[in-house]
């Protein structure tokens, strides 16, 4: 079977950003929703072409972006102020975290989501390691343009929501 092509992939450019919610979360997502009081557990960045490059279990990866075809609401996210020369400087910061093969920060997301909730847990980042969100705030502050109030560590999905330009909600 065929994977149907989105509907939002013709209005994507690339370093605009997805947040998305799955039909189906993981204990995972449901943890992040817990902690952020957000649908959004995720995000990807748009690489151009058909390809995401994001934070995934495996480190820093390539993805169709089909695999959010179905089964996720979806919201497409534009940097404001971004001009295509910083889109294509964020993208190729996470290209290059991906070719370094970066690892995904599970501890840095454990201590973040204890912040949240008012625990003083104020333990080091792991500097090798990235999250999601870190990523793409961290892959736009090294191309020029802050997208986040908070520092990159301490951004959850939920707190890139004021990038959204359009809501893709799928039937489930």
């Amino acid at each position: 079977m065929d994977t149907p092509t989105p509907d939002w992939l013709a209005e994507l450019r690339a370093g605009d950003f997805l947040l998305t919610s799955p039909h189906e979360p993981s204990l995972y997502s449901r943890l992040i929703r817990l902690f952020t009081g957000s649908q959004w557990t995720h995000v990807a960045m748009f690489a151009g072409g058909e390809t995401l490059v994001e934070a995934l279990k495996d480190g820093i990866v390539y993805m169709p972006v089909h695999r959010y075809a179905q089964g996720y609401d979806i919201a497409v996210c534009r940097v404001s102020g971004a001009t295509p020369k910083h889109r294509a400087r964020a993208v190729a910061i996470m290209r290059a975290w991906a070719a370094t093969e970066t690892r995904y920060g599970y501890l840095d997301v454990v201590r973040l989501g204890l912040r949240r909730v008012g625990w003083p847990f104020h333990g080091h980042s792991i500097r090798q390691t990235l999250f999601c969100s870190e990523a793409v705030v961290l892959a736009y502050q090294v191309a020029g343009i802050e997208i986040s109030r908070l520092p990159a560590d301490e951004v959850a999905p939920a707190d890139l929501g004021q990038h959204i330009v359009s809501i893709h909600t799928h039937s489930r």
